[in-house]
Formats: C-alpha cells, structure tokens, sequence
C-alpha cells in the first residue's frame, strides 16, 4: 500500500469503529463487566468520548454522539476514584476535549476539573507515606495524572504548582530507596520481589513522573524543586538502561538484585519508546542534549531488535508505537510509523464486536475503550489519515 491509500484505509477504520461505538447502551452491553467502568479512560464512556470529540472537531455532525458518551459518563460523575484516568479526572479529559471541539461545555468543564483541583490539593498538602503505591504518584492514578489533568486548566496554576512540588517532594526525600520505590508488584498478577521495585515505564514509573513535571514546565509550572525532582529522575532511568545486540533499552522495573530482563515489546506503557520520549521531552526542557541522543538511539534499537508490540492498542501495541514514534520525530520513523498503521488496517475484523481485540493474560478480549482498546485504535488511525496534530490535543493525556 502506498501512502495515500493506507491513509484512506485508515480513516475507513476509524470511523466505521466510531460508528461501532456510537451508542453507549450497545458497547457496556458488549464489554466484559470485569474490566467495564462507566467512567473511565480506560474502558468507559470518557475514553470513548475523546474518540467522538476529535471526530466532532472534523466533522461536526459526530456532536450528538459525543454529547450521548458525555451524559452517560457524566451519570457516573459520583464516581470519586482518584487519579486522571477514572472518576472526576476521566470527566475531566473527556469534557476538555470536547470543549476544545465544539467550543461548548465550558461550565461543566470548569464544575469537573474544580473538584479534580479540590482533590489534588488535598493529596498535594499530605506527606508521601511510607509505604508508597502507584496509586500515590503515578500517571493513571497518581499525582503525576492530576498534574496532566490540571495543566490544560490556567484557573487551576496554583493547585497544579503544588502538586508538582509534591511529586518533587515525593522524588528527593532521603530514603534508602528512590523516592518512587514501591513494595507491592508491577502488576495485581505478579508476586512482589523481596526487597520491592523500582518501576521505569511512562503509564507507572519514573518515566511518567518525569514527563508530567516536563509537561508542566512546557505550561510554565515548574521551580528548581521540580527542576531538581526531574534531573534525578532523569539520571536514575539513564543509570538503569541495558545494552544488547542492538543497542540501549530499559527493563519494565528494577529490584534490589537488579537482575537484567529481557527486553520488553516496543510500547507506549513500559518499553523502550515510552521511557524515550520522556527523556527526549525533560532534555529538550533542561537542555540535556545528550539526553535526547540518548533517547533518539534506544528508539532506533527498539526498532532494530525483534520483539514486537503485543495488540493493536495504544497501552502495548501498534497503534501507541505508531503515535509515540510520531510524536517523537515523524521523518525519521515515517517508515516504520507506516508499517505500524499497515499491520492495524491489516488486523482490523469486522466480525468482531468493535473491530480489535485486545491482548490479554489468558487471551484475546473485545474491548472497547482508550487506553487498550478499540477507541484508541481509532483515534491513532485518524490522526494518521487527517495528517495534522489533534484537534482535541487527546494525546496529552498520554504525556505525549
């Protein structure tokens, strides 16, 4: 396929996975309620909204189907989870979004990203505990999301600012251990390493620390705390990357014993790409060039080395590959960028419930939303057809 018609392909996906998740009875009713949640990015009605809203933002007859996803999320608004990826921080990004595409929802934007600032300050004001978790610092369900939640919302500089300061605070107190070491697994299925873990990857690890406190400087939300917070975070991943055959790459996490792991697939969440692009974006903003060559040469052995993304999704597959390379340097990765959107066209099954499936611990699985599912899918491959950035700037949420 040439260019031309792969970026025709792509747009037919898309919207025909739109139209698939166009109403929002028929997809909960279509999703397993084991990973279901109204209101969330991940798998729910505000992932799915940022899909409608970029569409409405070209085509402003999608309106209607976004403000459908919009009320069914904003039902869920009692939803009090923390963090930019469920509860008030999902409504949040998915209102933002649709503001940015319609220039209406200005209230209901301002009511949601309120009480996301009202629970940020609160977080923000109390000591990092002893027992540290992701859920006290990272992007899905961490400061470092109510960070990226805030940061499009200049009323809300100030709550921003402290919450910086507090992930600052959280990264440089004197513990024996990085200051977002945590004891618990990287995931809910893997056994805790005695000792615990140090994680490095964008979604709950160093890396998304490190590219939320680069995203607000780029927002004017920064001090040498934060400067300070983000040269350490940056000198620990450097510290940590392994060298094979084909050149740098970093681990999903670290242990006491700090035993090398194989490399992990090429992938926006743990792998080498996701942990680049932070470097790339905290060398640019502390003027780390060789940071930057650094990331610049663990992306291009990610691509040289032979593990591959695992799904079509944006969290581990093609389509975070895809976007993550073109946010990076488009010219450079067109090929491979390419290819990515190639082998999605080529994977998409209609007789599927929403045209992917996503990849999963005992197998393959219908779903729907952002982060790992359909929705994003689409989003990625639109963005690639239409050629310019995001209308809707969805892709901040990704810290991209």
């Amino acid at each position: 396929m040439t260019p031309t018609p792969l970026r025709d392909e792509a747009l037919r996906v898309s919207l025909d996975i739109a139209d698939r998740l166009a109403d929002p009875r028929h997809v909960r009713d279509h999703t397993d309620p084991a990973i279901w949640r109204d209101l969330s990015l991940s798998a729910g009605y505000a992932g799915i909204a940022l899909l409608h809203a970029e569409l409405t933002a070209h085509q402003p007859q999608w309106a209607p189907v976004l403000h459908r996803h919009l009320t069914a999320a904003g039902a869920a608004a009692n939803d009090t989870a923390d963090g930019a990826y469920t509860g008030r921080g999902a409504l949040t990004t998915a209102l933002t979004a649709a503001r940015r595409a319609t220039n209406a929802y200005t209230t209901a934007t301002a009511t949601a990203a309120t009480a996301v600032a009202r629970r940020a300050a609160t977080r923000a004001a109390q000591p990092p505990p002893n027992d540290l978790e992701f859920t006290d610092y990272d992007l899905v369900t961490g400061l470092a999301g109510l960070v990226t939640v805030l940061t499009p919302h200049p009323d809300h500089h100030n709550t921003a600012t402290d919450t910086t300061d507090a992930l600052a605070t959280l990264c440089l107190r004197d513990t024996p251990d990085p200051g977002w070491w945590v004891h618990h697994g990287p995931n809910p299925h893997t056994t805790p390493p005695p000792g615990g873990h140090g994680n490095l990857g964008l979604s709950h690890g160093a890396a998304g620390i490190l590219a939320a406190l680069t995203r607000a400087a780029e927002a004017g939300i920064t001090n040498t705390r934060t400067e300070a917070a983000a040269d350490l975070l940056a000198t620990w991943l450097l510290d940590h990357h392994r060298t094979d055959e084909h050149g740098t790459w970093w681990p999903m996490y670290v242990t006491d014993s700090d035993t090398t792991a194989e490399r992990p697939a090429p992938s926006w969440c743990y792998g080498t790409p996701g942990i680049a692009t932070a470097l790339d974006g905290a060398g640019r903003w502390r003027r780390r060039p060789d940071w930057v060559d650094t990331a610049t040469k663990a992306v291009d052995a990610a691509l040289r080395a032979p593990t591959g993304p695992l799904d079509n999704g944006i969290c581990h597959g093609h389509a975070g590959l895809a976007h993550v390379l073109w946010r990076l340097d488009p010219e450079r990765h067109a090929d491979t960028i390419d290819a990515a959107i190639t082998t999605i066209v080529d994977a998409y099954d209609p007789d599927t419930a929403f045209g992917y499936r996503c990849h999963g611990d005992t197998g393959p699985f219908d779903h729907p939303g952002f982060l790992e599912g359909a929705a994003g899918t689409a989003l990625v491959l639109h963005r690639y057809a239409t050629g310019p950035a995001p209308r809707t700037h969805w892709d901040q949420i990704l810290l991209l």
